[in-house]
């Protein structure tokens, strides 16, 4: 089903006036072609629609003038009509405003509906926040609110601040800030971005960034910046038009009084004819479907970015984008969800525990952590009656006491500090073990694999990266065999694993050398990669503050696939570019010629600007509705 056209009010009110003005002019034709009438009163029946059609584009004209510019396309409206009511062609003039202010109307409702599609961010953040203290919840401004401070949100609110669950556990709808349908449950310690809608039970947090740090407001930030930059084919047409209105002016003038010297007969008898040329030229020559057309095509294409929720911070990134030729990929919590599973449990066999047992065990002993690894068992039920200490061994594990018995929880280093023998084990992932204390010594009693899942959306990545022949890459900083089994699995075409930072951004100029290339990470490490790649994606609005600094692109919901999407959706785009430069460019200079030698009347000249224009506009318009379907690979 098409899309409703939606009007302001502004807009209901010029198209009232163009469509007033048709009626009018309508019947104007009938009173000039049917009654005798002298030149004073042809012109006052036309003069009140031409000034009601016109007023502002000869108002602009003027005001052009007082600010020095001397070119602009209302000036160019402006000689033309006047000229064509000098020449007695009363109708044409009115019909050349008319369609140019039909084509205004087609551009101002294009803009304006991209611009909902950027700025639909903007009803994210809340005004204010339920902050919790000793006498209760009040509200106040989310400016107010303090670092650290507790809020609390209700059942259909919007969180007002970036912020940590420190109580109760929920589902969220993120699709106002990522486009995904899908609700995300949220628990105890998970973090949670501003403007994310509770669905179904109140939450307790505590905030993580005041307002101006947050995630919402950092993604308008974004957007107000990539509204103001160009790229580079909106600064050729920039230029483009400073060269080429006063050539147009200058050669106008050359038809209409240098050209008659050489025609046949005398000056004044042709010079009318000729006249008539230049102005012709004139209205032809406007080049408000480039100028127009071109930025459009990228503010759509924002629009349609923004709707699937990865926010540009330029458009020259965007052009840079279409070239791409290798896509590059950070893989934990960039191809991964970032959470830890447990995969596996091997137990020693003389392990007095189930399986069962020694997850209840192990679930207690990392109660409460926010180490990443411990996480993993945080879906396991204990007895917390059972549980009488803990004490973390830093970077190696924990020690605690549940059911009366003493347990060690951690890396290969606590057992070898506590004296526990370990068996020789294969797989992939982390492995965390489970010693128990008997007497003096430390007894091994079982292993726990635990695997950082990749995300769902990463092998559809990948695949379709694939059928853009783009070659597909992961540096990261985890173990060879584990980047190389995921890679693997997922289908990408290299995989590299073991890297530093720095080692990072040496692969990556290597891979540049061949093509342009594109990465994507989330994390405080991989910022050098993410500036040292021709265009960068920071994975989410959850991502490190130094990755989205770092960026050219934010992809709000941490989805890999939505590369290969902004990938298509930025050849795409050039694609629309191209096609409009060259047909505004083809169009105008074969009835420019047929202008000047007298070929072309005002109505294909009219045509020419804006038939032209409309048409332009219609298929920058189309980036909007992009989908990756459309794209051709």
């Amino acid at each position: 089903m098409a899309k409703r056209i939606s009007f302001s009010k502004k807009q209901k009110k010029h198209l009232v006036r163009i469509l007033l003005t048709a009626v009018l002019t309508g019947g104007a034709m009938l009173v000039l072609h049917f009654a005798s009438l002298q030149t004073w009163q042809e012109l006052l029946v036309i003069l009140p629609i031409y000034f009601y059609i016109g007023y502002d584009v000869l108002w602009n004209a003027l005001c052009d003038i007082g600010h020095g510019q001397i070119f602009g396309e209302k000036l160019l409206m402006a000689i033309a009509t006047v000229g064509a009511l000098v020449l007695g062609e009363y109708v044409e003039a009115v019909a050349v405003l008319l369609f140019f202010q039909v084509g205004e109307l087609f551009e101002s409702v294009a803009n304006a509906s991209a611009r909902r599609s950027l700025s639909a961010l903007a009803s994210l953040c809340a005004d204010e926040a339920r902050l919790v203290g000793e006498e209760g919840e009040t509200l106040v401004p989310i400016d107010e609110v303090a670092l650290g401070s507790v809020i609390a949100v209700k059942v259909g609110e919007r969180v007002p601040l970036d912020a940590v669950v420190i109580k109760g556990d929920a589902s969220l709808d993120y699709s106002s800030l990522t486009g995904e349908s899908v609700p995300v449950f949220c628990t105890v310690g998970d973090r949670v971005p501003a403007g994310v809608v509770l669905l179904d039970a109140p939450l307790t947090l505590r905030t993580e960034r005041r307002a101006e740090d947050s995630a919402t407001a950092r993604i308008l930030a974004l957007m107000e910046d990539a509204l103001a930059d160009k790229g580079k084919h909106e600064r050729f047409i920039t230029k483009f038009s400073f060269v080429y209105t006063p050539i147009v002016v200058l050669t106008a003038l050359l038809v209409a009084f240098v050209l008659p010297l050489f025609a046949e007969g005398s000056y004044l008898s042709v010079l009318s004819d000729y006249v008539s040329r230049a102005l012709n030229f004139l209205v032809v020559s406007c080049p408000c479907a480039l100028v127009i057309s071109v930025p459009l095509s990228f503010f759509s294409a924002s629009g349609s970015a923004a709707k699937a929720g990865i926010i540009f911070k330029s458009n020259a990134a965007m052009e840079r984008l279409a070239a791409t030729r290798y896509a590059c990929f950070d893989k934990t919590g960039t191809l991964t969800s970032g959470k830890f599973t447990v995969t596996d449990v091997d137990c020693s066999e003389d392990c007095p525990y189930t399986r069962g047992q020694v997850l209840e065990i192990a679930a207690a002993l990392e109660d409460g952590s926010t180490h990443p690894l411990g996480r993993a068992f945080e879906s396991y039920a204990i007895d917390p009656d059972r549980l009488a200490a803990q004490k973390e061994v830093r970077g190696k594990g924990v020690l605690g006491r549940y059911g009366g018995v003493d347990y060690a929880l951690g890396s290969a280093l606590l057992a070898e500090d506590l004296g526990a023998t370990l068996p020789a084990l294969s797989g992939e992932g982390s492995v965390l073990y489970l010693m128990e204390k008997c007497g003096a010594l430390w007894q091994y009693r079982a292993a726990f694999h635990l695997t950082d899942l990749a995300k769902d959306s990463a092998k559809a990545a990948a695949r379709q990266l694939r059928k853009m022949k783009i070659e597909s890459v992961i540096l990261s900083g985890d173990r060879e065999e584990s980047v190389k089994a995921l890679g693997k699995h997922l289908g990408f075409d290299l995989s590299y694993g073991g890297l530093l930072p720095e080692m990072k951004v040496a692969a990556l100029q290597a891979v540049k050398k061949h093509g342009t290339t594109v990465y994507a990470g989330d994390g405080i490490n991989d910022a050098p990669s993410l500036a040292a790649a021709d265009v960068s994606f920071a994975m989410g609005a959850l991502g490190s503050d130094a990755a989205i600094e770092a960026a050219d692109a934010v992809i709000c919901d941490d989805n890999p696939a939505k590369v290969p999407y902004a990938i298509a959706l930025s050849r795409f785009t050039l694609r629309l570019v191209r096609q409009n430069l060259i047909f505004a460019i083809g169009i105008k200079l074969v009835i420019l010629l047929l202008s000047a030698f007298g070929y072309a009347g005002l109505w294909l000249a009219i045509f020419a600007d804006v038939g032209v224009l409309i048409l332009a506009v219609l298929n920058a318009m189309r980036a909007m509705r992009f989908h990756l379907r459309e794209s051709s690979q």
